[in-house]
């Protein structure tokens, strides 16, 4: 797979291994394996995790226990988009599942089409916007290597979501400058 290059299938094993590191490879950048890690395995059932009140929930975290992961369960209502504006992470990967109904995510200038069971990779620093199709909600997995981006979704769902407030490129700045996520007006 080329920098830069969305893919969208079934690839899974091999993309998230390549999106989170290979926990054999001691040259593994920036994770830690092992009995030096102070993260603890745990398992959450349906319904459990820390609610936003909003259909979503984060499911693991630094909060939770992890060292960098951050998982998002996630029920976007039909029309829903992160848009009009793209945003990005500037130093986290980000792996989407889709669990159920329809969308697409637009990658720069190019739209991919989501269903049920599609999993869409958007390398680091890479504009994007998720978007609603179907006629009910769409229901993701949003699995980030970057710990903060959990915060994001907090600030964001008490400052924006539970309110019904757009958010705009420049409130999704003041939330992400320091949780390196970018927002950028679509051309």
């Amino acid at each position: 797979m080329r920098k830069g290059q969305v893919l969208i299938g079934a690839a899974v094993p091999a993309l998230l291994l390549n999106a989170c590191g290979d926990p054999t490879d001691e040259d593994s950048p920036d994770l830690a394996y092992g009995p030096e890690t102070e993260a603890q395995a745990y398992v959450l059932r349906s319904g459990e995790g820390e609610a936003l009140g909003d259909n979503r929930l984060i499911k693991a975290s630094p909060n939770s226990g992890t060292k960098a992961a951050v998982v998002v369960l996630d029920q976007l209502q039909p029309s829903f988009t992160t848009g009009p504006d793209f945003h990005r992470h500037d130093n986290a990967d980000e792996v989407f599942y889709v669990i159920s109904g329809k969308g697409a995510v637009t990658v720069s200038d190019q739209e991919h089409a989501l269903a049920a069971g599609d999993i869409a990779f958007v390398p680091n620093g890479m504009n994007h916007i998720i978007s609603v199709s179907s006629d009910g909600p769409m229901e993701l997995l949003f699995f980030l290597d970057e710990p903060g981006l959990d915060e994001w979704f907090r600030l964001a769902h008490a400052q924006y979501f539970s309110t019904g407030t757009p958010l705009t490129a420049e409130a999704c700045n003041e939330i992400g400058d320091r949780l390196a996520m970018t927002c950028v007006a679509r051309d």
